[in-house]
């Protein structure tokens, strides 16, 4: 397997009105990793945003980006889709966290979580990772 590529396809952002500043707000990413193989190829794409809530968050973002590589016909499927997915989302990681930062206020980074997880069981409506706490100043 052989890494070629890394696109965002699409990213947004917004503040929410009215956030209390110093307040410690509870977000939670929803993420969903979707693979694709054909024609000697790999696409790992990634779709992250904030899962609502009960309480509303104090920002709002989405993105989504495509990882491709190629790929041995020979090659496991789960073990390759494991390995983009992990090769992938540090990539992810760093757009959200850069996005965030960009909009002067601290960067949001998603958490670490087990692509071999995920990837078992995503589903179309993605997986929802546990709540990271978040303070904005």
């Amino acid at each position: 397997m052989k890494f070629l590529d890394y696109k965002v396809l699409k990213a947004s952002f917004s503040l929410t009105p009215d956030i209390q500043p110093n307040k410690n707000y509870k977000v939670s990413p929803k993420i969903n990793c979707s693979i694709k193989k054909g024609a000697g190829k790999i696409f790992c794409t990634f779709n992250v945003e904030l899962a609502r809530g009960e309480e509303v968050p104090p920002f709002e973002f989405s993105v989504s980006a495509v990882g491709s590589f190629s790929v041995e016909e020979t090659e496991d499927v789960k073990t390759i889709a494991v390995k983009a997915a992990e090769t992938v989302f540090p990539f992810v990681r760093t757009t959200v966290a850069s996005l965030t930062q960009l909009a002067n206020i601290p960067a949001y980074i998603l958490p670490i979580i087990d692509m071999e997880s995920l990837i078992r069981i995503n589903k179309p409506q993605g997986a929802i990772v546990p709540t990271t706490p978040t303070t904005l100043n």
